[in-house]
């Protein structure tokens, strides 16, 4: 659908040309109005009336009266709706026009929110053409401006017009007549800063800031990118089953390839560290890091933890499970792993009680292990374990911000390296599917959003 929202001026819906040496009548022109509804063929027109121009109309039906002809001629069937302003009298005051104006079109959007919708800046007086060029240039509206060429650069005046009479001489009626409508050279302003904000945000992983920009910019933004951004939120919250569903009702379920959770985790790990949120960092990798070495015990030995704790709370032991088990006695440290440490984490009894810790698993995989086979596997399970629980106590104890001289002096490894180190661990003693690409596929996210842009 096709909306052209028009004031009206002097030279609407037709002018004269004089002849300079006879002073007679040589022909007939149109005006903008006519012009962009000739050419462009609108669905619907909306005028805006002046004092002046409620006037005009009233006395000869100029306006309304030359949509009509021209409608009659051609074959159209344009709708035509009046903004009369009869009070409005100081039309030269771009200031009444610019709330006045993006009201108006604002409720025209509302009302037809996937229309094409055009604005004439040839007609009217030089506020209302100045107003509608700002607001095509620097509003969410979605504003198509049109200019009309004039065969005269004179001044223009009100005249009295017989419409019929100069309908019969209007040289624009012939086949051969030019289009004098172009569109305006338009660069929507709001759009290229927004954008630029936009994509700025996404860069930096910032998905809700950006849907809140996105909101600003209605009517700008094809539905595929606001759609894929709602997911890309999803994503980044760690809702991943919405997120999925998400992906897939846009069609790019390839976005988010990973069907894991874990792995899924392992990359908001990883944006955390881009984004230099050590804290949040800190106080996300405990979770991460006992679903890291449950993968490790299920791929080097086959052991499932998770089948040995509640069915009703599968972060909790379940003791009886666990005594009739190969676990049994299982949960002490050995010592060969230790000679260095300065104290050893021994439980009360044979099997733990309550609540699932890393310890346990790292300790499970230390009686699992053989020395002379996996002695690298364990160091490097234990490293993992010692730097989880300091950094853990620390984030769970301190009410700040961490650097990253601060965190590498309280591990002796920086974040990137920790992350590395994750790495490293999934690839070499999980099955936790962790490929180049699928660590790529939050850039592969990002760079199809800022595609849409």
């Amino acid at each position: 659908m096709k909306i052209l929202f028009s004031p009206v001026g002097m030279t609407d819906p037709v002018s004269e040309e004089i002849n300079r040496e006879t002073k007679k009548l040589a022909a007939v022109h149109e005006g903008a109005l006519l012009q962009i509804c000739r050419h462009e063929q609108p669905d619907k027109v909306y005028l805006y009336f002046s004092q002046e121009a409620c006037a005009l109309e009233q006395k000869d039906h100029r306006y309304l009266g030359g949509l009509e002809l021209l409608r009659e001629e051609l074959g159209l069937q344009f709708s035509v709706e009046v903004f009369e302003r009869p009070e409005l009298t100081e039309v030269h005051l771009f200031d009444a026009f610019l709330q006045e104006f993006r009201d108006i079109l604002t409720k025209i959007r509302d009302e037809h929110p996937d229309a094409e919708l055009l604005v004439n800046v040839s007609s009217g007086t030089p506020a209302m053409k100045s107003t509608l060029q700002i607001l095509a240039s620097a509003s969410e509206l979605n504003l198509k401006p049109l200019q009309v060429a004039t065969w005269s650069y004179k001044p223009n005046h009100p005249r009295d017009c017989d419409i019929q009479k100069e309908w019969t001489l209007n040289t624009d009626r012939e086949p051969t007549a030019p289009n004098r409508v172009t569109a305006s050279a338009n660069t929507n302003l709001l759009y290229e800063f927004n954008r630029k904000v936009l994509m700025k945000l996404i860069d930096e992983y910032d998905y809700h800031a950006a849907k809140t920009v996105s909101v600003q910019m209605r009517g700008l933004l094809p539905k595929k990118f606001t759609e894929l951004l709602d997911a890309a939120a999803l994503r980044s919250d760690a809702k991943f089953r919405d997120a999925q569903q998400k992906f897939r009702a846009c069609g790019k379920e390839d976005l988010m390839p990973g069907t894991v959770q874990t792995a899924e985790y392992f990359l908001l790990l990883d944006i955390y560290v881009k984004k230099e949120k050590y804290t949040d960092f800190l106080r996300a990798m405990t979770p991460f890091i006992l679903e890291l070495f449950g993968g490790a015990l299920k791929k080097m030995f086959g052991i499932d933890y998770r089948s040995y704790t509640r069915s009703n709370n599968p972060l909790m032991w379940d003791e009886m499970a666990l005594k009739n088990s190969g676990l049994y006695g299982k949960f002490d440290q050995v010592a060969a792993y230790h000679q260095n440490d300065k104290k050893r984490h021994i439980p009360a009894l044979p099997l733990p009680k309550g609540y699932v810790f890393s310890w346990h698993l790292t300790n499970l995989i230390e009686n699992f292990a053989d020395p002379k086979v996996d002695r690298q596997f364990v160091t490097q399970t234990i490293e993992l374990r010692r730097i989880e629980e300091q950094i853990r106590n620390l984030a769970a104890h301190t009410m700040q911000g961490f650097s990253v001289a601060e965190f590498r002096r309280e591990t002796n490894r920086s974040p990137q390296e920790m992350i590395l180190l994750m790495r490293n661990y999934v690839r070499n003693y999980t099955d936790i599917p962790l490929s180049d690409d699928f660590l790529r596929s939050y850039q592969t996210m990002n760079d199809k959003l800022k595609s849409y842009l």
